[in-house]
């Protein structure tokens, strides 16, 4: 049988919305695939539809003492999916699976990072004066909402409307924040930054916590591009259009 159609979108909204239908999902990850149907949606034509096109062990997305101890009902159940011959449908042949079946499919890796960028990463914890030698700084701690990992947002003058806001990313260095440390230096382009910022008048430093590295200041090379929690940071503080500094010494 030749199936020429391609599978329904693979987006995770549209994953979602079918989830919400009742419709079962494939969801791509390793070397094979998993059908997925949502608890609360579930008829007995979808869960004749997962034992039939799987193994036939519908298992729940979290486990049995997991769910009792949250007090939850079970949030969806998943199974492996399985061809006529019993044996588990390697990753290459999902997208014909889904495509015959008029399924949604979408990968583990997109739903990460649909999560990371649609659901809230830090959360605004503390607010406090700082001045330090370099000038006066509003010192605004945040969150992470999931590992409760710290960063900190050095503030100097008023953003306004939050265009061509100067920025400076600086990764954690225990040893660089060492007065008399001769091993990197890192404290010195944390200066230099903070330094910066308050010659351009009004800026942000943001210090990023719980991933200690020794490096240069942060630029646009240097910064993950996608990383959403100074992203999230700077949508907490109005920035629209942030200009990332490039340093001297910047690491790439």
């Amino acid at each position: 049988m030749t199936v020429t159609a391609a599978p329904r979108s693979g987006s995770v909204e549209q994953a979602g919305a079918d989830l919400a239908r009742g419709r079962p999902v494939v969801l791509a990850g390793g070397d094979a695939g998993h059908l997925v149907l949502a608890a609360r949606t579930a008829t007995p034509e979808g869960v004749a539809f997962l034992v039939r096109h799987t193994s036939g062990v519908l298992r729940a997305a979290m486990s049995a003492a997991d769910l009792e101890r949250l007090d939850l009902p079970p949030v969806a159940a998943l199974a492996e999916i399985v061809g006529d011959d019993g044996d588990l449908v390697p990753a290459g042949e999902l997208v014909l699976f889904a495509a015959r079946h008029d399924l949604a499919l979408v990968s583990v890796d997109e739903v990460v990072r649909y999560r990371r960028h649609a659901e809230p990463q830090v959360e605004r914890a503390a607010e406090a004066r700082l001045p330090l030698r370099e000038g006066e700084f509003r010192a605004i701690g945040y969150r992470e909402v999931r590992g409760g990992a710290e960063h900190l947002a050095l503030v100097h003058g008023e953003l306004g409307d939050g265009e061509d806001v100067l920025v400076v990313i600086h990764p954690e260095c225990p040893a660089g924040a060492l007065p008399a440390s001769l091993g990197c230096g890192c404290g010195a382009h944390l200066r230099s930054g903070l330094a910066a910022v308050v010659e351009e008048g009004r800026g942000v430093l943001v210090y990023l916590r719980g991933q200690p590295r020794c490096g240069a200041l942060h630029d646009t090379a240097a910064a993950p591009p996608d990383d959403v929690r100074v992203a999230q940071v700077l949508r907490d503080l109005g920035v629209r259009s942030p200009r990332l500094r490039r340093g001297s010494s910047a690491t790439t």
